[in-house]
């Protein structure tokens, strides 16, 4: 059955040139728009990078300062929402954008996340952006069919589902790789739409 797939990358916005660059060139030939989730510490160390993900319309998210490494449990409550502050105010001064959405580094403990980032007086009103089907592309799938592979594994296990969020990394490979990858999902008879959170 044919199911909407929304295109969803995080931990940029470098590299630029080896995969940025590719990418948006690649959403740009299919007039997508995607949703990127951002370092804070890389926004600041390359603004127009940021800004040339922001100018075609693609939705910009946090994702934290530094990926709360090596591990989220690692940081108090006070960090981590220092974390996504900081990134929060950092876009904003590059972009003018106000972001909305917001993702956990790793996927890491969205529970505890949710309740110091969301709600009246925080930073956001949505809820954790999460993900339906992971390219596996930070997970050792370097190549297309390794990627459409773990993709269709995810997709599969889902059948009442119908709006996937796909998660990619904005990594070499994946610039590589993206353009066969989603050839294939269209050939499987699925549509590629733009990416759209309501809650």
């Amino acid at each position: 059955m044919s199911k909407q797939l929304q295109i969803t990358l995080d931990d940029g916005p470098d590299p630029v040139a080896s995969a940025l660059t590719p990418i948006l060139a690649e959403l740009a030939r299919r007039r997508i728009i995607a949703a990127f989730f951002n370092l804070g510490q890389e926004v600041h160390d390359d603004p127009a990078a940021t800004r040339a993900i922001a100018t075609p319309g693609h939705v910009l998210g946090n994702h934290s300062w530094d990926h709360l490494m090596p591990r989220t449990s690692d940081y108090a409550d006070a960090q981590i929402v220092d974390q996504f502050r900081r990134t929060h105010a950092e876009v904003l001064a590059a972009t003018r954008v106000e972001m909305k959405h917001w993702r956990a580094p790793r996927l890491e403990q969205i529970s505890r996340l949710t309740g110091l980032l969301v709600g009246s007086g925080k930073l956001y009103a949505l809820s954790h952006c999460d993900i339906h089907a992971d390219s596996k592309d930070s997970q050792g799938a370097t190549t297309a069919a390794a990627m459409l592979a773990a993709i269709r594994s995810d997709i599969a296990a889902q059948p009442s589902r119908q709006v996937f969020r796909l998660l990619f990394h904005i990594k070499p490979t994946t610039a590589i790789a993206l353009s066969s990858v989603l050839d294939g999902l269209v050939a499987d008879g699925h549509a590629l739409v733009n990416f759209a959170q309501t809650n």
